[in-house]
């Protein structure tokens, strides 16, 4: 049993009175969260050449770290990443496993960008247009 004695504080009764836990709620829009994720994971370069490396075809993390001058721990960290952020999928085969790009997580990932820039686009050209507007009826 808990009850909430201040927001983000959570009472547990102890054995000898109560113990205090931290409680964090994020109230965000899953698809602002996925975003974010995302975006977080191509903003290193070695992520973004790996997810080159498997856009058109399956890689193991044998033949992607071969590519880095990095330890393979290194590249599986980044494989990590990406697979968390859902830019990557692995499919096993047997004792291997193989990496590839997900073409619909990037798709989607590039549709919600384009969403962002049409409209900051679309309220830039707005300004512009009563600009041009005024100094005409001037």
């Amino acid at each position: 049993m808990c009850r909430v004695v201040h927001p983000g504080n959570v009472v547990h009764p102890g054995n000898n009175g109560f113990s205090y836990c931290k409680l964090t709620l994020t109230l965000e829009n899953s698809n602002d969260m996925r975003m974010d994720v995302m975006l977080r994971a191509l903003a290193d370069g070695t992520r973004r050449q790996i997810l080159a490396l498997v856009w058109r075809e399956e890689r193991t993390a044998g033949e992607i770290a071969a590519r880095f001058a990095m330890t393979r721990p290194a590249v599986s960290q980044h494989l990590g990443v990406l697979r968390d952020s859902d830019l990557v999928s692995v499919r096993p085969e047997g004792t291997r496993r193989l990496y590839r790009a997900n073409r619909n997580s990037v798709a989607r990932l590039r549709a919600e960008l384009a969403a962002f820039w049409d409209d900051r686009l679309a309220q830039l050209r707005d300004v512009a247009e009563a600009a041009e507007r005024k100094s005409k009826s001037q």
